[in-house]
């Protein structure tokens, strides 16, 4: 495409043409001349391609602006023919390896190689150039002087690290506004005019941004020295209490991490939510740690007091998905325990590996034991004891299944709520692994026989209420049965969580079903029916449009690993972290937290098997409203034309990302860094906007099809790609529930980016799934869906998207919280 454009630019004087073809258009030539829909010009396309725009460009002119370009590739050429010199090049490369910090004597040396005819992009064995060993051992200016000596940012090392990522992992701001072409901070006065109206603002302002921006500063570097009532001095100066330093501390988490609690009690004192300065009780560090977390690992009780009584969240998660009760009970630290204890934290919260806060003082690497009488705070309490509470409910021979788990909620402490039970900790021990005994005989005694229920909806009474009831009777038995049903669904979902147990990683390695694995398997073939048939019927009407690479932009910045256009796309999206963000140092530090502290963007290998799944969904998300409520006119009119086939239209969420990655494997799609495809697997997912059509009859459904394919891609903005036919006996079904399961594009056009700033759009047209569905498949398939999702694998760990060599939050969470310098 890009040389596309450049002849195209080159020939608009003998063609009339001022301007270039836009991108839009250049999309449209290309996708056409793409006839097997690979995303690529192969030997006959790229031919028939030619012949059609040397139709429009001419050959003559075709060949003058070729020579052109050759000319110029020769005198490129002419400027690099004396070559590298390969003992500079070798020099430069092993210099920038070993250093540690590059002083001027080393950059001085370093440009006098350049200057020798050493090569600027010479990588060792591992792809790493001389940029990227040099990133985040420099400052911004002998970055800026090696781009200028054409060092090329966006080469990637064969762990797809780039120079950005390296500049985000030491935080370093300035060397990544350099790789991002941005100006630095000290020099963006623009900024400074935009906040003033246009006006320069003196920096002796008190309200000059780069006077605030110095205190803010001065708040979080000399945090260690400050009083309380110094610290309420520079707020009421205009330093913001919320400003996040480049390396991610605030003043609240340093005044935490120095145990002041005065400059605590100092920053929430002076804070005023009337005027909007509020101090935020949840800002993280730089390893995704809120305050309280803080005061957990080093033991602070009275500051831990003092944040909660002010609302801070007392389950606030960090980077593994640990609360700070998690940290409190690893490190030991019985009193902060009671205070979050008494302040409501959760204590069925389970990290990021599956480990809840008592599971966690079983860990061999916890750092302390907690005393005696808070463990005894924390563990299963004796109204749910296994051996004595809850063994003689599962063996009663003379109770229903429903009277069975009616008794398990009516237990002391667990209030009808399944997740009290702790079976998750009564199953699974950090050391010892699962305990198959506990796990089988609730498997046999209770799961076995409640799994039938579950399909057939069985709950001790009719399902159908007596005709000879009055109506007020008959709604009382309606609502009876619906609550008996819904309390079984939730226990055995909550069963389904509990038995998942702890995540597969280095410690540990046990299969937590394994107990009962044989059996699980021959009772769902037996109760879901399954249908083996494995050819559906399946039209597809326009081949071409079979993917989101076809519905929107073909996303550029991901063939070619373009981190700088990525963040900008995140950017113009809104994912997580970037929505409403005008300004661009925010976005930036967002950038960082993403790649340093996420566990879907953390950078290398991870970022680029992810960006492309995250960014789509959050398409999805901004264009959710807009296919809702076309999809309700589109049934409102079809109930207008057809009054006697009601229909009515169920819009459903946007596909999350957990469940777009269960359908990735689901469909045997392996999402990959290594190839545009693994890295787009995501794209082949057709549901991530969903709903469904209901109706009564099979008529219904015909009409529906019909008018389906009527769809017009201009006038109503969406077209039928595919419609795939489970009511046929030899169609492939989801175990047994039938449908019709229709592909439609959705033309959203163009809209303002999430982003804020002023100009800034994005397109969100995406394919989503309609499904029409009949009244009485439904209702089977609602009182099915867990067994569904058990055989989708939803309840199932699956292999982690980490790092080969990356362990769970275990290792993590041993690391202190660094002091900033």
């Amino acid at each position: 495409m890009d040389h596309h454009n450049r002849v195209l630019e080159m020939s608009s004087g003998a063609l009339g043409r001022v301007e270039v073809v836009t991108g839009e258009e250049a999309q449209k030539i290309f996708r056409h001349a793409d006839k097997d829909h690979n995303h690529r010009l192969d030997h006959d396309e790229f031919f028939d391609y030619m012949k059609g725009f040397l139709s429009v460009v001419g050959v003559k002119q075709f060949e003058s602006v070729c020579g052109t370009l050759v000319q110029g590739e020769k005198m490129r050429r002419a400027v690099m023919a004396e070559g590298f010199d390969r003992k500079s090049s070798e020099r430069l490369l092993e210099q920038a390896n070993v250093s540690y910090f590059y002083k001027q004597p080393m950059k001085d040396q370093a440009l006098a190689f350049l200057k020798a005819r050493a090569d600027p992009n010479m990588a060792d064995k591992d792809g790493t150039t001389i940029l990227l060993h040099v990133t985040g051992k420099t400052d911004a200016s002998f970055v800026q002087q090696l781009l200028a000596a054409r060092c090329d940012p966006k080469r990637h090392n064969k762990e797809l690290d780039c120079p950005l990522f390296r500049a985000a992992a030491v935080r370093h701001m300035d060397v990544m506004k350099v790789l991002l072409g941005w100006a630095a901070w000290n020099d963006a006065p623009t900024a400074e005019r935009a906040a003033s109206g246009g006006t320069a603002v003196s920096d002796a302002s008190p309200t000059s941004p780069r006077k605030r921006h110095a205190l803010s500063e001065e708040l979080v570097k000399q945090m260690h020295e400050l009083t309380g009532i110094q610290v309420r001095q520079l707020v009421r100066d205009k330093a913001d209490m919320n400003y996040k330093a480049q390396n991610g501390w605030t003043p609240l988490t340093l005044a935490v991490f120095h145990g002041k609690v005065d400059c605590v009690e100092g920053l929430i004192k002076v804070q005023d939510a009337m005027t909007g300065n509020k101090l935020q009780l949840q800002g993280k560090n730089a390893r995704g740690r809120a305050p309280l977390h803080l005061t957990a690992r080093k033991d602070l009780a009275q500051i831990a007091r003092l944040l909660i009584t002010s609302n801070a969240d007392p389950d606030v998660k960090d980077a593994d998905g640990w609360t700070p009760l998690h940290h409190a009970c690893f490190n030991g630290n019985s009193s902060v325990v009671r205070e979050l204890l008494q302040g409501g934290a959760n204590l069925y919260i389970q990290g990021v590996g599956g480990f809840t806060a008592f599971l966690v003082t079983k860990l061999p690497q916890r750092a302390c034991d907690l005393s005696d009488s808070v463990v005894d705070l924390i563990k299963p309490g004796e109204g749910v004891d296994f051996q004595k509470r809850l063994v003689p409910i599962f063996k009663a021979e003379d109770m229903t299944v429903l009277q069975k788990i009616e008794a398990l909620m009516d237990l002391p402490g667990v209030g009808q709520t399944p997740e009290r039970l702790r079976l998750h900790e009564q199953f699974f021990h950090p050391l010892q692994g699962p305990n198959k005994v506990k796990l089988k005989l609730v498997w046999s005694q209770l799961i076995v026989p409640l799994i039938p229920r579950l399909r057939t909806g069985e709950v001790d009474i009719e399902q159908t209420p007596s005709p000879h009831l009055s109506d007020e009777a008959k709604e009382a038995h309606k609502f009876e049965v619906k609550r008996r049903q819904r309390l079984q669904d939730d226990f055995f979902k909550q069963w389904l969580l509990d038995t998942r147990g702890p995540r597969p990683n280095y410690y540990w390695k046990h299969d937590n079903r394994e107990a009962y694995r044989r059996s699980e398997k021959m009772v769902d073939e037996e109760e879901l029916g399954l249908d083996l048939s494995s050819v559906p019927t399946d039209e597809v009407i326009h081949k071409a449009l079979l993917s989101q690479l076809h519905a929107h932009h073909f996303p550029l910045w991901l063939e070619q690993l373009d981190v700088q256009q990525t963040f900008e796309e995140l950017r113009l999206a809104g994912v997580t972290g970037f929505a409403g963000i005008k300004d661009d140092n925010v976005a930036l530090l967002n950038f960082v937290e993403q790649l340093t502290i996420s566990h879907n963007l953390r950078a290398g290998k991870m970022f680029w098997r992810n960006v492309y799944r995250l960014w789509l969904l959050r398409c999805a998300q901004m264009a959710d409203h807009d296919i809702a409520r076309r999809m309700r006119t589109f049934v409102e009119k079809f109930n207008k034309e057809n009054p006697e086939l009601a229909a009515s239209y169920q819009h459903g969420p946007v596909k999350t990302e957990e469940r777009t990655r269960h359908k990735e494997k689901t469909l045997g799609f392996v999402p990959s860094a290594e190839s545009f495809d693994g890295r787009s697997s995501a794209s082949r997912i057709l549901d991530v906007v969903r709903g469904s059509i209901t109706v009564k009859s099979p008529k219904a459904v015909l009409k529906l099809m019909e008018s389906f394919k009527k769809l017009d891609r201009s006038m109503d903005r969406m077209i039928l790609v595919r419609q795939i036919n489970r009511f046929n006996r030899e169609a492939e079904t989801l175990e047994g529930y039938r449908f019709m399961e229709m592909h439609v594009l959705f033309r959203n056009g163009v809209r303002a980016a999430s982003c804020g700033r002023e100009g800034k759009t994005i397109e969100v047209d995406l394919l989503g799934e309609v499904c029409i569905v009949l009244e009485d498949f439904l209702q089977i398939h609602k009182r099915r869906h867990l067994l569904f999702k058990i055989k989708q694998g939803i309840f199932d760990w699956t292999a982690e998207d980490e790092e080969p060599d990356a362990d769970v939050d275990l290792d993590s969470s041993l690391r202190g919280d660094d002091l900033p310098q």
